[in-house]
């Protein structure tokens, strides 16, 4: 006879944990927190889409594929939970400071990619910035060197992986 836990995987003695109550990734809860400023303001266009998949590109140091699947199972997460906290938790607990400091910098590239500033996306970034310790001081350099990020020519990120590590 089989026995029933086998039959019925979520019936079991012992209680499983809730998805979202297990550990995120690294990656995927600094994809979560991208995702979740580049819906904040209700719309997405196509330039902060490109922009956002630009960015975990160069960050993961990652091919178009890979950065548009994890977006993708992030933007999943997000949906789903509806709720940032697990992401700053993860975050903030490994990250280090110029970790958080580049997050920071790349919120506030999205933030600022259809050039108008919501006031969801300062309410969200704000709470990220509170929930990862840092000051407002950082948040203004982190605004200045997005600004200016804004300024130079995006990174080629199409073909090898090997014209990126040469520059």
């Amino acid at each position: 006879m089989t026995p029933i836990p086998s039959i019925f995987p979520w019936f079991s003695s012992k209680p499983k944990q809730m998805e979202h109550a297990s550990p995120l990734s690294r990656e995927l809860a600094f994809v979560g927190l991208l995702v979740e400023m580049a819906f904040a303001d209700s719309k997405l266009d196509d330039d902060e889409l490109e922009l956002v998949k630009r960015i975990v590109q160069e960050r993961f140091s990652i091919q178009e594929e890979d950065a548009l699947m994890l977006l993708q199972k992030a933007h999943e997460m997000m949906e789903k939970n509806y709720d940032y906290r697990p992401c700053t938790k993860t975050i903030a607990e490994g990250f280090s400071r110029e970790d958080k400091l580049a997050l920071i910098e790349d919120l506030w590239r999205v933030l600022l990619a259809d050039q108008h500033v919501d006031v969801r996306e300062s309410k969200l970034l704000r709470a990220v910035q509170l929930s990862l310790g840092l000051s407002l001081d950082d948040i203004e350099e982190a605004r200045v060197r997005a600004e200016d990020a804004q300024k130079r020519p995006p990174l080629e990120c199409s073909g090898s992986s090997d014209k990126l590590a040469s520059s």
